[in-house]
């Protein structure tokens, strides 16, 4: 698993394990704006990954000139473990999966998260995996979140 805070290392850990090198970037980020660097991060690693030379200037991080190694052998994907609405509107915007440690907060929360991912984002595809309480988390899963995200979405 790659979990570090600049683009570079993520980028350069996952590439790594396929074929090629890593890029140089530089971070400028202010840490109040977290899901907007993480924003931006994800567009670093993505274009590295696409195996063409590419710049980037953004708010909080600039590539200049970047030659990236080869396109990696295979896909791939690129999961975030984000909590809250609006760093879930990022997994939904721009990653390929979302990786929550755990089922807490209110189920209100859960299922407008989860309606939220569907119909703004078209994310259709969902794995909960339960931490913890591993009885009592499925059932409230299963008995109120699942069917109040299928009722929000018939509406």
């Amino acid at each position: 698993m790659c979990s570090w805070r600049s683009p570079r290392p993520a980028g350069g850990c996952c590439k790594e394990h396929s074929h090629g090198t890593a890029s140089q970037v530089r971070p400028q980020r202010r840490p109040e704006h977290g899901r907007h660097a993480l924003s931006e991060a994800i567009d670093i690693i993505r274009a590295s990954w696409a195996g063409q030379p590419f710049h980037y200037e953004g708010s909080y991080y600039q590539a200049p000139e970047i030659k990236p190694g080869p396109r990696p052998a295979h896909d791939i994907g690129l999961w975030l473990g984000v909590v809250g609405p609006r760093a879930a509107r990022l997994v939904g915007a721009k990653a390929d999966g979302w990786s929550v440690s755990a089922f807490n907060g209110p189920v209100e929360r859960w299922v407008e998260t989860l309606t939220t991912l569907y119909t703004d984002f078209q994310m259709s595809t969902f794995v909960f995996w339960p931490s913890g309480d591993r009885e009592r988390q499925p059932h409230l899963f299963a008995e109120q979140v699942a069917p109040a995200v299928r009722k929000a979405l018939a509406t």
